[in-house]
């Protein structure tokens, strides 16, 4: 695919150096102009002008699909300078260099720079055998391809960029929302049924209280014991008239009252 001596290595180089510094330089530019326009919609939003916030949407559009193009192209150009050796000897040694081509040569138009267009010329199409095959956009990859092939920016596209604008440069997030009506969906949060419980039978409660184990009362004890197991204090015990003492006291063996 590639014609062997069509170009010298030095004077390529330096070409690709020039168009890379162009390209950064482009890159920048656009993005200076889409953080301007951003800005203005911004203030569109805030003062209510819906078509004033939607030509801006385009505008935003459009050059953040410049930017895009204009990065791609870097990076094939960067592609190309590390396989120079390859190209002089008109060989194409892998997948990405040979993307890198199509790259070039389908999106120079597109990048509205004058060098890139000169470089295609004068240094792609003596290099590249099937030139013309290399120059149809259908080649490039998504969404590549489609920033080359479709002028306007689809509806997706510009709300996309309206969205991504709306987070940085519009104050108050409801005003955008009711322009455009992004407003999210209010999240349902399923109730999780209630599962009643049955009342206990009485055999169940049967059951269940068979099953505790009954406690049976401890009997006070009918002594106070002291340190001495033979010691013991008596409690408990019925009262006795004091004026039978006498005669209790007497029917104790071994003492006389």
């Amino acid at each position: 695919m590639l014609a062997k001596g069509k170009i010298e290595q030095n004077s390529f180089l330096i070409q690709c150096r020039l168009v890379d510094a162009e390209i950064k330089t482009a890159i920048k530019k656009e993005q200076n102009t889409y953080e301007t326009v951003a800005r203005q919609f911004g203030a569109f939003v805030g003062q209510k002008k819906k078509n004033d916030a939607l030509s801006s949407g385009i505008k935003m559009c459009e050059a953040n699909r410049k930017i895009f193009i204009l990065s791609e192209i870097g990076k094939s150009i960067n592609v190309l300078k590390e396989n120079v050796a390859f190209l002089v000897k008109g060989e194409l040694n892998s997948p990405v260099l040979e993307y890198s081509l199509y790259v070039i040569c389908g999106c120079a138009e597109a990048s509205g720079l004058a060098s890139l267009a000169k470089f295609k010329t004068t240094l792609m199409k003596p290099l590249i055998v099937k030139f013309q095959q290399f120059c149809d956009p259908s080649n490039l990859k998504e969404p590549l391809n489609v920033f080359i092939t479709n002028a306007k920016p689809s509806e997706n596209e510009i709300m996309d960029n309206m969205i991504s604008a709306s987070k940085q440069h519009v104050k108050d997030q409801s005003q955008f929302e009711a322009m455009f009506n992004t407003a999210p969906a209010p999240q349902v949060i399923p109730i999780q049924p209630i599962k009643p419980q049955l009342p206990k039978t009485s055999d169940s409660n049967e059951k269940s209280s068979s099953q505790i184990p009954k406690q049976v009362p401890e009997t006070p004890s009918k002594y106070v014991y002291k340190e001495h197991a033979t010691l013991f204090t008596p409690i408990n015990l019925p009262n006795i008239d004091k004026s039978k003492w006498a005669s209790v006291l007497a029917s104790i063996k071994g003492i006389n009252v």
